[in-house]
Formats: structure tokens, C-alpha cells, sequence
């Protein structure tokens, strides 16, 4: 029960990548097992990228270098490494994950409590982890490796909203080349209400190659 995700979500908050003094707004209309669209934007809410995925496709809109991208999903599969990178992307976003999918075998899961708290860790596949709270069975990190890169999706700061328990503040931190780390600080959430998904491209923009 407490990893049922709602129908629908929205949510609005603050980006903000490697501690950089510059934040940046995103928007994100989730639809459960159908759709996932987001936008981020810049300040005065010009938006910068627009995002809609779906389980037969990617789209990616690029507004500061006029492109756009439209893939299968399976493209997902060059940074997740999955078979279901949608499933895998939707489960981060709602802060759920289906794991009866998953059934323990006896030998893929352990009990951490260097955390502070006691966490569950799920592995999930060789290159998968998937850590939980044992105490509300909500998801602490999401852990993708695959050579020297590794993708790292945490949940902090859980609170109660309305039949939900919902993460106040998630973290994105890649670790390959370059080092990313986005905090997203969610400042509105909206459950259960319909939303509209809109993704238009412009004639002038041109296919990224």
C-alpha cells in the first residue's frame, strides 16, 4: 500500500545542478503506465527542454539549440540498461517500484543499516539495486552500474500528502566523465487530478543527429 503510485501527478519545483547558485523551474505531468512529460525552464518560465516519454517512445525538444528527438524507448536502454527503461523512469518519478516482480529467491536482498536507518537492498539485476526504507517500505536510491558509470537516483525527506507519502526532495547524480549532481526540490504536488500533454514541434527545428 505504501508504494501504490496515484493515477496521476503533477508537480512543480526548484533544479538545481552541482550546487550552482542558478536554479531552474521543472514541471512534470505523470499519467500511470501511459505517459511521463516534463519541462524545464529558466527563470520568467522560459523553457528551456521539453520531455515526453511513453512505452513505445521517446521525445526530447530542445528550445535553446532549436532541435528535437524522437526515438523508440528502447533508446533509454544506452543509460539504463533495462528492459523496461519506462517502467524504470515512471518508478522513480512516483517513488514506487512493483516488486512482485522481483520475488526475493533468497539470496538477492540484505539488510543495511548504515544509513542511519534501516534500509532494504533489493538487487534487482547484477547491475541494479534498489534500496528501501524498512520501516514504510518507501524507496531511498535506485542504483544503475554499468562499467565505470554508475546513475544514482535517491529520495530524501518524505511526507505525508493526502493518501501519499511523497518525496519533498529527490537527487540525480551521474558519475561518468563528468560528475552531475540535480537536486530537485519539489514545492507543489497534485495527485489524482487529470493533465493535459502537449508536445508540439516547431517546423523550424531541426532532428538531433
Amino acid at each position: 500500500k505504501n508504494n501504490t503510485p496515484p493515477e496521476w501527478l503533477f508537480l512543480e519545483g526548484d533544479i538545481n545542478i552541482n550546487e550552482s547558485t542558478e536554479k531552474f523551474k521543472i514541471v512534470v505531468k505523470h499519467k500511470k503506465d501511459s505517459i511521463t512529460w516534463a519541462s524545464i525552464r529558466a527563470i520568467f518560465g522560459i523553457e528551456l527542454f521539453r520531455i515526453q516519454i511513453t512505452q513505445d517512445s521517446i521525445y526530447f525538444l530542445d528550445r535553446v539549440n532549436q532541435k528535437f528527438l524522437i526515438e523508440p524507448s528502447s533508446y533509454l536502454n544506452k543509460y539504463f540498461k533495462r528492459n523496461d527503461p519506462f517502467i524504470t523512469v515512471n518508478s522513480f518519478i512516483t517513488s514506487s517500484y512493483d516488486n512482485t516482480k522481483n520475488r526475493d529467491n533468497g539470496n538477492n536482498y540484505y539488510l543495511d543499516n548504515n544509513y542511519g536507518d534501516d534500509i532494504y537492498v533489493l538487487r534487482l539485476e547484477k547491475n541494479v539495486e534498489h534500496h528501501i526504507f524498512a520501516k514504510n517500505y518507501k524507496t531511498y536510491l535506485y542504483v544503475f552500474s554499468e562499467d565505470n558509470n554508475k546513475i544514482e537516483c535517491m529520495h530524501l525527506e518524505y511526507r505525508q500528502n493526502k493518501n501519499y507519502m511523497f518525496p519533498a526532495i529527490s537527487v540525480l547524480k551521474i558519475f561518468s566523465e563528468k560528475e552531475i549532481n540535480i537536486k530537485i526540490d519539489n514545492k507543489k504536488v497534485i495527485f489524482d487530478k487529470p493533465q493535459a500533454f502537449k508536445f508540439k514541434i516547431p517546423k523550424k527545428y531541426e532532428k538531433t543527429n
